[in-house]
C-alpha cells in the first residue's frame, strides 16, 4: 500500500498531520455541547384546554370535537390522541417524521387560533407545548417558605425567572405552584334586590368601565395626536366606585352591593419541597449549547440571588441535570481506563512494553479524532454518543494489534526496521480495510433508521463508526511510525531482556498450544468436516431455541437516581384530599434514608425533566412527586426501588404507582391495550372486561383504565315550562350559576407593572359552593325579579364517565399495565393477544396494542431493509477483495455463532435482546467478520506460496492465531468493567459482544478452516 510506504518515507508530514487530528479533536471535546440527552427536535405537540366547571361530555362535545376537526385539516397528520375528562381536554399531535417540527407547531397553532370563536367562552386555558428532547428543562429550583404569602413568593420567583433567562445557553425559564391573582366581586343578592335593578345591569356596567377602545387620532394645527379615552380600570378602587344604577338621583356604586378584593384564585395546583410548602422555578437548554457552561453561570446567579433573599424565604435546587452528565461520563471513562489497564495488561503479557505502548495509544487517539468528527457533524456529548464510544472500546484496538503483529512476523525475517514495517503493513492492510469496512456497513442499518428513534440514537453509529475510522487509519499509518520509532530510540539492552522474558512467557504457552492440542485437534476435524459440521450445527439450533426465554424489549428504564410516584384518588376528590394523601406518600419517602429529596406536585404534574416524560395536566384528583435518590451503583438503585415500589403497593385509599423513567421514544406504559367503538357504553364495558383479564395475569401490576371509572355528577335539570312562566330565560340560569359555582369572567384589569388581572364576579365564596347553596341561587326574570333556582330546576345526581378518550377522532379506551422487571414485555404481550383472540368482542368493536409493541414496531420500521442492503454491502466488499464467492460465504457463516453466543450471554446473565443488545450485536458481527476476514486473507496468501489449500489454512491458523486470540481477550476485558456494572442500558450491550465473541472465536478458529477446505474439494487432494 502506497499510503503506508509514503507516511513512512515522509514521516515529520505524518506526524503533523496525525497530532493536528489530535490536537482538533481535543478542542472539539473541551467545546463541543454537552447534554443528558439529544438535542432535537421532534414534530410532536400536546395541547392543553381548561374550562373549570364543564362535564366530560360537554368537554368532548364543545371543545374537543371542534379541536379535532381543526387539527384534521393540516397536512402530515400522523395521529391525535385526545383525553377528555371533567374540565379538562389534553391532545397528543403528532405528524409524520421529517416533516419541520417548527413548522408543524406554527401551523397547529394557527389551526386553534383559526377556530377559537367556536369554543365556549368558558375556556380559561387553550395552551400549546412541544414535546420535543430540547425542550425539557435542565434545571428545577424550589424558593420554600412556611409565613410568605404567594404573593411575595411570586415577586422574587419571577425576578430569579428573569435572571435565569438572561443567561447564556437558557432558552426559557417558567414558574410554577403559584395561584394565579385576580379581582374578585363577590356580589350579595339581598343588596341587589334591595336596591331593585337587575344584575345584568351590573355585569354590563362593569365590563364597560373595564374595556379599554383606542380613541384614535385628532390633526390639530398640522401635528397628529393619539385620543386616550377613559375607560381602563386604573387601580381597585375604581373598580369599587363603578356607578352600577342610579336611584332617585343618586348614585349606586358597586361596592353598595359587592365586596371587591385583590386575592388568590382558588388553588388548582400547590408544590411542596421535601414536605415544605414553596413554588418551583424551572430552565430549558438552548440546543447546542454546553450544559456546563450553564452550570456555572446559573451558579452564580443563584449564589448572589439568595443574598437578596429575606430569612423566610429559602432557595434550594430541586434538580440539576448536569450532574446526570458528569455521572455518565465519570462512567464510562472510568470503564476506559479500566478497560485500558485490562487490554495493556494482555498486550504486555504476548508483546511487551513497546508494543503495548502502541497498541494502547491508539484508543485515545481514535476517541479524540471521533469527538472531533461528531463536532463537525453538529452533534454534541450525551448519553447516545457515550453509549457509541462503548460499543467502539472493543473495536479500536483491532487494527493495531494486527498490523503490530504483522510487522513483528517481517521483523523476524528483515533486518530494516523499516522495511518491515512497509511489509508487515502493506502485507494485511487489505484485510484491515475489508474489516472496517465491514464494521461500518453494519452499523448502516442502525443509521439509516428513518423514525423520531432514529434520529434520536443517531450519534451513536456515528460515534462508532468514526472512531472505526480514525482506528483504521491510525493503525495503518500511527502504528508503523511508532514501531519504527521505538525500534529506532530502543530502550536499555537490560531493559529489553526483562520484557524478552515476558514475550517468551506467554509466547512459549500460546506457541505450545497451536502447535500441539489446536493442530492436533484441527488436523482431526479436517478429515471429519462434514460430521463436525452437523454437530455444530446441532448446537446452534439448541441455542437458538434458548431466545424465547430471553425474550425481546426495546428500550431500557432509565438509571438516573431519578424517579416518579404518581398518587390518583377517586375522580370526585378535591385538591384538599389529595394533599392529604400526598402528605402520607411524602412520610413513606421520608423513611428511606436514601431518598435525597422529593418534589410534590398537588394537582397536576411535576415540570417536564426527561424527555420521554409527559407532565400530568391539571386534576384536583391526581399528584406528582419528583423523587431523587442518592445510590453509589445500579444494584443499589434498584434495590431502593423495589423496596419502596412493595411499600406503595399496599396503600390503601388512592393508586399509588411507582414510575422509571424510559429510555427511547416516549410511552405510557409497557403494556397499552386500545380499544376503539362507537358506542361508549359498550366500550366501557369491554374495557372493564380487558382490565380485569390483565390484572389477572402473571407479572403485571399497575393496571390503569380510565375509561372504566365514573365520576358523580350534579346534574341541573331545568324545567323549561315552569322557565318561560316566571319569565326566565335558559341564559339567565346557566349565567347565574356559573356566577355562583366558579365566577365569571367580565374584564381585565392591568396594573402599573403591566400585569394583568382577570375580574371575576361570583356569588359564592373563593373556596367553592356548598351543594345547600345551590338551592339559594336567585334569578332575575324578565321583570327584574328574582326567582328562587329551585323553582324552574331540580338537582340530580348521576353518574358520568371520568374519562373519554379519542384516538385519530374515534372515541377509544386505553388500557395500560406495568411489567416487573423480572418478567419479559413481549411474552406477555402476547399472552394476552393470544387470550384477546378468544374474547368474544361486541359487533364494532376491535383493539390494537400500543406501547412497546407498537414502540418497538416503529423503531424497527424500514429497519429490515436496510440490513438486507448493508449485508448485500458487506458480501460485496469480500468478493472484491478475495474476488471469490465462496469464501464471503466462509466469512458469514461467524455471524450466526456469534449471534447463538450473544443468546447464550444474555439467557445466562438475565438480561432480555433489547434495542441496546442489537447494537451489540452490529457492532460484535463487525468483530467476527474482521478475524475470518484475516484467517482467510492470510490463507490466501500462504496459497499463493504453497499451491495447498490445506497446508496453507493450516499454516494460517498457526501464523494468525496470536492476533486473533489477542484481539478477542482485549475485546472481552475492554468490555468487561461495563458488562459488570448491573445497567440496564449499558450491561446487555457488553454482554452481547463478549459472549458473541468467545463462542465465535472458538467456532470459527475452527469452523473456517474447515469450510475454507472443504468449499474447494481439490485442494483436500494435494
Amino acid at each position: 500500500m502506497k499510503l503506508v510506504s509514503s507516511a513512512l518515507d515522509n514521516y515529520r508530514f505524518s506526524l503533523v498531520l496525525i497530532v493536528t487530528f489530535i490536537f482538533l479533536g481535543l478542542v472539539s471535546f473541551l467545546t463541543m455541547p454537552r447534554s443528558e440527552d439529544p438535542q432535537l427536535s421532534f414534530p410532536i405537540n400536546y395541547i392543553v384546554a381548561l374550562s373549570p366547571g364543564t362535564d366530560t361530555q360537554d368537554m368532548e362535545q364543545l371543545i374537543a370535537d371542534p379541536m379535532e376537526e381543526a387539527i384534521n385539516e393540516i397536512e402530515d397528520l400522523k395521529e391525535v390522541r385526545t383525553n377528555i375528562s371533567n374540565g379538562l381536554v389534553t391532545q397528543r399531535v403528532e405528524f409524520n417524521y421529517g416533516t419541520e417540527p417548527d413548522e408543524k407547531y406554527d401551523d397547529l397553532v394557527s389551526a386553534l387560533a383559526q377556530m377559537s370563536d367556536r369554543l365556549p367562552d368558558t375556556l380559561t386555558k387553550l395552551e400549546v407545548k412541544k414535546l420535543s428532547p430540547s425542550d425539557v428543562n435542565i434545571f428545577q429550583f424550589a424558593l420554600i417558605s412556611e409565613s410568605a404569602s404567594y404573593r411575595e413568593l411570586r415577586l422574587y420567583a419571577e425576578r430569579f425567572e428573569k435572571i435565569l433567562e438572561s443567561v447564556n445557553g437558557i432558552k426559557k425559564s417558567e414558574v410554577w405552584g403559584i395561584p394565579d391573582q385576580q379581582i374578585q366581586i363577590t356580589v350579595d343578592f339581598e343588596r341587589v334586590k334591595y336596591f331593585g335593578f337587575r344584575l345584568s345591569d351590573a355585569l354590563a356596567a362593569i365590563r364597560g368601565e373595564a374595556e379599554n377602545l383606542p380613541g384614535g387620532h385628532v390633526n390639530v394645527q398640522g401635528r397628529r395626536f393619539t385620543l386616550k379615552t377613559s375607560g381602563k380600570y386604573v387601580d381597585i378602587d375604581a373598580i369599587r366606585t363603578t356607578v352600577i344604577y342610579a336611584l332617585n338621583g343618586q348614585p349606586i356604586y358597586l361596592k353598595d352591593i359587592a365586596d371587591v378584593e385583590f386575592i388568590d384564585a382558588e388553588f388548582e395546583y400547590v408544590a411542596r419541597y421535601n414536605g415544605q410548602r414553596s413554588i418551583f422555578i424551572t430552565a430549558m437548554q438552548n440546543e447546542g449549547t454546553n450544559i456546563y457552561n450553564i452550570k456555572r453561570s446559573v451558579q452564580r446567579e443563584l449564589d448572589s440571588f439568595k443574598q437578596t433573599l429575606p430569612n423566610h424565604i429559602e432557595a434550594q435546587v430541586v434538580m440539576d441535570q448536569s450532574k446526570s452528565v458528569t455521572k455518565r461520563l465519570n462512567e464510562f471513562f472510568g470503564s476506559l481506563l479500566t478497560g485500558l489497564l485490562l487490554v495493556g495488561a494482555i498486550v504486555f503479557l504476548f508483546m511487551g512494553v513497546r508494543n503495548m505502548i502502541i497498541v494502547i495509544s491508539v484508543i485515545p487517539i481514535s476517541i479524540l479524532i471521533g469527538f472531533g468528527l461528531l463536532d463537525l457533524s453538529n452533534f454534541g456529548i450525551e448519553q447516545m454518543s457515550i453509549i457509541g464510544l462503548i460499543i467502539a472500546l472493543g473495536l479500536l484496538v483491532d487494527n493495531a494489534i494486527v498490523v503490530t503483529d504483522s510487522i513483528a512476523q517481517q521483523m523476524s525475517r528483515h533486518q530494516d526496521v523499516k522495511l518491515a514495517a512497509k511489509k508487515g503493513t502493506t502485507k494485511i492492510s487489505s484485510a484491515v480495510v475489508s474489516g472496517t469496512l465491514t464494521t461500518l456497513l453494519a452499523f448502516l442499518p442502525v443509521l439509516a433508521m428513518q423514525t423520531n428513534a432514529g434520529s434520536f440514537i443517531r450519534s451513536l453509529p456515528l460515534t462508532v463508526m468514526y472512531t472505526l475510522i480514525a482506528s483504521m487509519f491510525m493503525g495503518l499509518l500511527l502504528t508503523p511510525l511508532m514501531v519504527n520509532w521505538f525500534n529506532k530510540f530502543s530502550l536499555r539492552r537490560n531493559s529489553q531482556k526483562a520484557h524478552t522474558y515476558n514475550i517468551k512467557l506467554a509466547s512459549r504457552l500460546l506457541l505450545a498450544f497451536t502447535n500441539g492440542p489446536y493442530q492436533s485437534f484441527l488436523s482431526f476435524v479436517l478429515g471429519r468436516s462434514k460430521l463436525f459440521i452437523l454437530l455444530i450445527l446441532i448446537a446452534f439450533i439448541s441455542t437458538l431455541s434458548l431466545f424465547s426465554n430471553v425474550g425481546v424489549s426495546l428500550f431500557p428504564k432509565a438509571e438516573n437516581d431519578r424517579f416518579l410516584v404518581n398518587i390518583k384518588l377517586p375522580p370526585n376528590s378535591n385538591l384538599k384530599q389529595t394533599a392529604s394523601t400526598a402528605a402520607e406518600v411524602e412520610a413513606i419517602l421520608a423513611e428511606f434514608p436514601n431518598v435525597a429529596s422529593y418534589a410534590t406536585n398537588i394537582g397536576r404534574g411535576n415540570p417536564r425533566i426527561y424527555y420521554s416524560e409527559t407532565p400530568l395536566a391539571e386534576q384536583p384528583n391526581q399528584a406528582q412527586i419528583f423523587v431523587q435518590v442518592d445510590t453509589h451503583n445500579y444494584s443499589q438503585y434498584w434495590q431502593v426501588v423495589r423496596s419502596l415500589r412493595e411499600r406503595l403497593d399496599n396503600f390503601t385509599g388512592a393508586e399509588v404507582t411507582l414510575k422509571n423513567f424510559q429510555q427511547g421514544a416516549a410511552i405510557e406504559a409497557p403494556i397499552v391495550v386500545y380499544l376503539f367503538g362507537d358506542d361508549f357504553v359498550v366500550l366501557q364495558s369491554v374495557s372493564k372486561d380487558i382490565e380485569s383479564l390483565l390484572a389477572g395475569l402473571n407479572g403485571i401490576h399497575n393496571v390503569l383504565n380510565p375509561v372504566g371509572e365514573e365520576k358523580l355528577t350534579l346534574k341541573l335539570n331545568i324545567d323549561r315550562g315552569r322557565a318561560a312562566q316566571a319569565g326566565v330565560s335558559i341564559s339567565s340560569i346557566d349565567q347565574v350559576v356559573r356566577m355562583s359555582l366558579v365566577g365569571l369572567h367580565v374584564g381585565d384589569f392591568q396594573d402599573n407593572y403591566g400585569d394583568s388581572f382577570k375580574i371575576v364576579v361570583r356569588m359564592a365564596a373563593a373556596e367553592g359552593a356548598k351543594l345547600a347553596d345551590l338551592s339559594n341561587i336567585m334569578v332575575p326574570n324578565n321583570n327584574d325579579q328574582l326567582i328562587p333556582l329551585s323553582q324552574v330546576a331540580s338537582i340530580e345526581l348521576t353518574a358520568e364517565p371520568a374519562e373519554i378518550q379519542h384516538y385519530n377522532s374515534q372515541r377509544s379506551a386505553k388500557i395500560t399495565a406495568d411489567v416487573y422487571g423480572t418478567h419479559n414485555v413481549e411474552a406477555i404481550t402476547q399472552t394476552i393477544q393470544q387470550k384477546l383472540s378468544e374474547f368474544d368482542l361486541p359487533t364494532g368493536v376491535r383493539f390494537k396494542f400500543g406501547g412497546e409493541r407498537e414502540s418497538r414496531d416503529e423503531a424497527f420500521r424500514g429497519l429490515i431493509k436496510s440490513v438486507i442492503i448493508a449485508l448485500f454491502g458487506i458480501f460485496t466488499v469480500l468478493v472484491f477483495q478475495f474476488r471469490s464467492f465462496s469464501q464471503p460465504v466462509i466469512v458469514f457463516v461467524s455471524i450466526p455463532f456469534a449471534i447463538s453466543g450473544a443468546i447464550l450471554a444474555l439467557y445466562f446473565t438475565g438480561y432480555s435482546f433489547s434495542f441496546m443488545a442489537f447494537l451489540g450485536l452490529a457492532g460484535l458481527i463487525g468483530i467476527v467478520v474482521n478475524n475470518s476476514i484475516i484467517l482467510i486473507d492470510t490463507a490466501n496468501q500462504l496459497t499463493e506460496n504453497t499451491g495447498c489449500r490445506t497446508q496453507a489454512c493450516l499454516e494460517a491458523c498457526k501464523t494468525r492465531l496470536t492476533p486473533i486470540i489477542l484481539t478477542s481477550l482485549t475485546t472481552v476485558f475492554s468490555l468487561l468493567p461495563i458488562a459488570l456494572q448491573g445497567s440496564l442500558t449499558w450491561s446487555p450491550l457488553a454482554w452481547v459482544i463478549i459472549g458473541g465473541m468467545i463462542v465465535s472465536t472458538l467456532i470459527s478458529l475452527i469452523m473456517v478452516p474447515v469450510l475454507y477446505t472443504w468449499l474447494s474439494p481439490t485442494s483436500m487432494t494435494q
